[in-house]
């Protein structure tokens, strides 16, 4: 206790004080600028020249390339008189029937299980879905799906 009162009475005395004082020198002062205390100059523009107009100005500059450039061709466009020309499909797709598809396989009694296996390989990297065009996909899968089974077939019956 310091002259009758404790630390933090003292404390507390001396801080309205001080606040009293800054306060009374705040008063007499007028504002000097328009600038509010504690802010830093990065804060406060002080160019009238903003983010917006820096925006516009760079626009500007892309728009006076682009003048320079050519008109841009017009595009193609098909008439009902003149279809649109897709991929053919090969001939090797058009064919969907499992005998026509043995045949291509080549698969006989004395074809061995190394060799059926091969033939898979072979087919599959022609006549895979993933390997055509969209339009015909859905054939590789008949025809991928035919020929495994045909292989599969064949397999068991080799098995003892």
């Amino acid at each position: 206790m310091l002259f009758g009162r404790s630390v933090f009475h003292s404390v507390v005395e001396r801080l309205r004080e001080e606040a009293d004082k800054a306060a009374s020198a705040e008063t007499d002062e007028a504002p000097s600028s328009h600038r509010v205390f504690g802010l830093n100059m990065s804060f406060a523009a002080q160019t009238a020249e903003t983010e917006q107009t820096r925006m516009y100005r760079s626009a500007g500059a892309y728009a006076d390339i682009l003048a320079d450039r050519p008109e841009p061709r017009p595009t193609l466009t098909f008439t009902e008189d003149e279809p649109a020309a897709g991929p053919e499909m090969p001939a090797h797709l058009i064919v969907l029937e499992p005998a026509a598809i043995a045949a291509e396989l080549g698969i006989d009694s004395n074809t061995t299980t190394a060799e059926l296996n091969e033939k898979r390989r072979l087919f599959a990297r022609q006549n895979h879905p993933d390997c055509v065009a969209a339009a015909f996909r859905s054939n590789a899968t008949v025809r991928m799906t035919i020929a495994n089974q045909l292989i599969d077939t064949a397999l068991r019956e080799r098995q003892p």
